[in-house]
């Protein structure tokens, strides 16, 4: 698979579905692969109108915007070429009015886009990441039942954050698991169980998690000497569900060294690679597919109580497309949400219905995809 994350296109922000332009309109629509938009476009005769709505359409589809007007200029060249490049994703459309007013041509068109073939586009531009507002991913130790040697399993996760990293995805790092199990008596129950890293993860409110076991098989004797082979398991998981992702089974080059020689990290970095463009890419297909619900924003209500939380998810149903309790306790409550829209639209919305509750009034911030909501 061709991975192109490492692409940097100064974008401030890249919304795949907008709820005001794409889906607000009765009249457009979307499904698993095509979706309609309504546009139009001027020129200064038939045809430049033609091709100025189309690129109207897409960019209503994709909603490009650069960080400031007085950048415009110097990034007019990559968004034309960007926006040129997507024509190509419209499958159909129809003329639904034009008119000439002067020397001027209008033109105003209902256009069928490729759904797959955008996000495909997208992804190779690294918007993926800024749809999902760069993810952070935790690598651990496979505590399911798969045999791994730590000192082995180690150097391979930490080879796997180096990937990661790579291509810009955020990680969390080895020691900063250490600090929160010392830390966190609570977590401790959950050591050598099942569920340990799934808990892990919620606790770093990672996004996706990966596991990873090492272990040396041996293979052959020759000429008085043993040789050996990394063997590594890699997993993925959704974080909040710990839905399996990927997995992926790979081997590092024979070596001949002795069990304590460092020269076994080079067959273990080798095997982690041959593994993770496809753990990546099964990875981001389950994103492309999370994309099509709209953009997702992570919820964190305070102040607010068990009868009143059973208020506030109702509400919140009510205008999202998809909601995951991901916790609550006497007074909080997380949720992940997917809306087609901005976190500002999606705040004055529940603001709309639940402004107050049990006599406490609404209040919130707003950083990016995160939302803290305050009842007091």
């Amino acid at each position: 698979m061709r991975i192109l994350l490492h692409i940097t296109v100064s974008i401030l922000c890249l919304f795949l579905f907008n709820a005001g332009n794409v889906f607000a309109q009765g009249s457009e629509a979307h499904d698993a692969e095509y979706y309609q938009v309504e546009a139009e476009g001027e020129g200064a005769n038939h045809d430049a109108a033609l091709k100025a709505a189309m690129r109207a359409a897409i960019e209503k589809a994709v909603g490009v915007y650069v960080q400031s007007e007085s950048e415009v200029r110097s990034w007019q060249l990559k968004r034309d070429q960007i926006i040129s490049h997507t024509e190509a994703f419209i499958t159909d459309y129809e003329i639904l009015d034009k008119f000439r007013t002067g020397k001027t041509w209008t033109i105003k068109i209902k256009a069928t886009v490729s759904n797959k073939k955008l996000v495909d586009e997208l992804q190779e531009l690294q918007i993926l990441q800024k749809q999902l507002g760069n993810p952070k991913i935790l690598v651990y130790y496979d505590k399911s039942g798969e045999q791994y040697e730590p000192r082995y399993t180690q150097q391979a996760i930490n080879s796997i954050n180096e990937y990661l990293v790579t291509y810009r995805y955020e990680v969390i790092d080895l020691g900063h698991i250490d600090e929160l199990l010392r830390e966190d008596d609570a977590l401790s129950r959950y050591i050598g169980g099942k569920d340990f890293v799934f808990e892990l993860a919620r606790r770093m409110k990672a996004d996706v998690y990966i596991t990873v076991a090492v272990v040396l098989e041996k293979t052959r004797n020759s000429g008085g000497r043993q040789y050996s082979k990394a063997k590594s398991a890699v997993k993925a998981f959704e974080a909040s569900t710990a839905k399996l992702l990927a997995t992926r089974t790979d081997y590092g080059p024979e070596q001949s060294f002795s069990r304590g020689s460092t020269g076994y990290d080079a067959g273990i970095d080798m095997a982690v690679k041959e593994a993770m463009p496809y753990v990546i890419e099964q990875i981001q297909g389950y994103w492309k597919l999370e994309i099509s619900k709209g953009t997702q924003f992570k919820l964190f209500v305070t102040g607010i109580a068990f009868p009143d939380q059973m208020k506030f998810t109702e509400a919140l149903r009510g205008i999202v497309n998809e909601v995951k309790q991901e916790g609550s306790g006497e007074s909080t409550v997380e949720y992940t949400v997917w809306y087609y829209g901005t976190n500002e639209e999606l705040v004055m919305a529940l603001y709309g219905v639940v402004s107050s509750l049990s006599g406490k009034t609404f209040n919130r911030t707003n950083r990016g995809n995160r939302i803290d909501i305050f009842y007091k």
